[in-house]
């Protein structure tokens, strides 16, 4: 009688094993609907695009001119900075897609774009909406 009442001293980690899958499911599932807040911008419309990759850098300019670099207010003079300092810690060529409302003024994107040259961006892009192309019906 005294051998059936033995203790089993391991631990079972199946359910833990089980709850960390269905967590690791979930945040899959639910990671590609977060969006980094920011500024809200009315962008330009384009008829093409080509997507964008998350790993870049991204400046939002705001209808009253206001930046931010990677989801962070920074002036124009702090973008620069900030720019550099990614550059020298970046081992790879660093790309900048700058996302500015259409009502922004030109001169404020420009000078963006000189600082982001001047820091040492390798490549420069403009992010626009998709504008819904016509399609001509036939008779």
């Amino acid at each position: 009688m005294k051998d059936d009442l033995k203790l089993v001293s391991e631990i079972n980690i199946t359910p833990l094993t089980d709850v960390m899958l269905v967590l690791l499911i979930i945040f899959m599932i639910s990671a590609p609907f977060i969006v980094p807040r920011g500024k809200e911008v009315h962008l330009p419309k384009v008829k093409e695009f080509k997507t964008l990759k998350s790993e870049n850098n991204l400046l939002i300019i705001a209808p009253d001119g206001s930046l931010a670099l990677n989801g962070l207010d920074v002036s124009i003079d702090e973008f620069r900075t900030s720019l550099e300092n990614i550059v020298d810690a970046s081992t790879e060529p660093v790309n900048l897609f700058i996302k500015g409302d259409e009502s922004v003024d030109y001169g404020l994107v420009v000078k963006a774009m000189d600082n982001a040259k001047i820091a040492g961006v390798e490549r420069i892009s403009l992010v626009s909406e998709v504008e819904e192309a016509e399609i001509p019906v036939s008779e």
